[in-house]
Parts: C-alpha cells; sequence; structure tokens
C-alpha cells in the first residue's frame, strides 16, 4: 500500500483523528509527510510509536527485520508479524495509530 491509498484509508476510515491531523501542521505540510511528523504528531497525542529491530528468531540467519509497538499511558499494543523494512514496520504503525487516536477521540 502507498501512502496516497493510506491516506484515503485513513480520511475515510478515522475521520476524527484524521482532521485532527489536518490541524497539526500547515496544509502544505499534508503534501510532503515525512515519518518525522507523524512520530511528532503521535507524540502530542501521548501516543508513542517505536520501531525494534532484531534477528530473526530461532535462526543463525544474520538477516535483521523489524515489529513495531505503540505506548499510550499504561498499555502497549504490539504486532508481532515481522517486517521486512523499518519503513513497512513504520507504515503498519501508523495506521493502527490512526485508528487507537480515532478510539481515543470517541
Amino acid at each position: 500500500m502507498n501512502w496516497k491509498e493510506n491516506w484515503r484509508q485513513i480520511e475515510n476510515k478515522y475521520q476524527k483523528a484524521y482532521a485532527l491531523w489536518m490541524q497539526f501542521d500547515s496544509p502544505e505540510a499534508k503534501i510532503c509527510v515525512t515519518y518525522r511528523d507523524l512520530y511528532d504528531f503521535f507524540d502530542k497525542q501521548g501516543i508513542y510509536v517505536a520501531i525494534t529491530t532484531l534477528l530473526k528468531p530461532h535462526t543463525d540467519d544474520s538477516t535483521r527485520f523489524f515489529e513495531w509497538d505503540i505506548d499510550i499511558e499504561y498499555e502497549t499494543f504490539m504486532d508481532y508479524e515481522l517486517y521486512n523494512t523499518r519503513q513497512e514496520a513504520e507504515e503498519a504503525a501508523f495506521l493502527q495509530a490512526f485508528e487507537i487516536l480515532e478510539e481515543k477521540l470517541k
């Protein structure tokens, strides 16, 4: 999935969270959003996204994989899927973060 598709999904599925995102920074920033912008946005909402790198479990393979977790106050959300790239893990994490924020705003 690319971010153009992601933004359409976020705008349609997580309307309150998307509206808050649109207020976060200048409209020009929405055109060239970076992951750094998303980290900062969710930090301000009290939703902390972390990406961790790890070796493939239970093998001698030195290939690195990535996973994410999200901390909110005293609760942690984790995805046990391993991603091949940091960018794939970040994309999945931020989509989950928008879902969490939408629930928080209800």
